[in-house]
């Protein structure tokens, strides 16, 4: 398993051993997995790495819609419900469409590659 952990980690600027500390394992474990030398660390630490880096912990495993979160993402699943509570209807009818080209996005990346 390939974990996208040091990509996400550059982006938001974090050393490796401020991220360490954050997610509560070692800075040489974390070295291990962002360098691949370690395989299928537990989904708790990545579920940690994910929270320490503020994104979704399934970006870390290259999934989640080519990195598009939404609605159903498990994670974000509470923060958009309240967020898309708030939306004026404008907003609503945007995201909804956004939401919708994504899933057909998604079917049609899915028969490309069967």
């Amino acid at each position: 398993m390939i974990l996208l952990i040091k990509k996400y980690r550059l982006e938001k600027k974090m050393t490796l051993r401020y991220l360490a500390t954050k997610a509560e394992c070692s800075n040489c474990y974390l070295n291990q997995l962002e360098n691949n030398q370690k395989k299928n660390p537990r989904i708790k630490l990545i579920e940690k790495i994910g929270h320490a880096l503020q994104i979704c912990p399934i970006k870390l495993l290259g999934g989640c819609l080519n990195h598009l979160c939404t609605p159903n993402c498990y994670y974000f699943k509470d923060k958009y419900k309240e967020r898309y509570s708030r939306l004026p209807p404008p907003g609503k009818k945007r995201l909804e469409t956004i939401i919708r080209l994504t899933k057909e996005l998604e079917k049609d990346f899915k028969e490309y590659l069967n």
